[in-house]
């Protein structure tokens, strides 16, 4: 089942405001800064189990991550039903996580690319 855009957009703007304005008085399992004061450093981390079984984990994208993510976005398959549906090169793949969606972590906006896997496996 896909969440509503209106909760899309909640919870959206609930990390926002948690993030900019609140860093310093969020306490949180999900949400971790490395300098709170200033809400800087955001770290995300949320993990679960689906109704099937599967163990899950979220974290925000780390270093260690953007070679999966640049092989995903490279997959004409995997591609085709995202954006243009042209699958995208590594390089910049790479580029854009580096560029973008890690330094928004780290400066407290958390949006932007996360990283789900297999708890058991990874």
């Amino acid at each position: 089942m896909r969440p509503s855009s209106k909760k899309l957009f909640i919870f959206t703007a609930t990390i926002l405001c948690s993030s900019q304005l609140l860093g310093n008085q969020v306490h949180s399992d999900i949400f971790s800064f490395d300098c709170p004061e200033f809400a800087k450093g955001c770290h995300t981390k949320l993990s679960g189990t689906s109704q099937t079984g599967f163990q899950w984990t979220v974290h925000d994208i780390k270093a260690t991550d953007i070679l999966y993510h640049a092989k995903a976005f490279a997959d004409p398959t995997i591609m085709g039903g995202f954006a243009t549906g042209q699958p995208r090169t590594k390089k910049a793949t790479a580029d854009r996580i580096a560029g973008n969606w890690m330094p928004r972590f780290l400066n407290g906006s958390p949006h932007g690319g996360m990283s789900i896997f297999n708890t058991e496996t990874n």
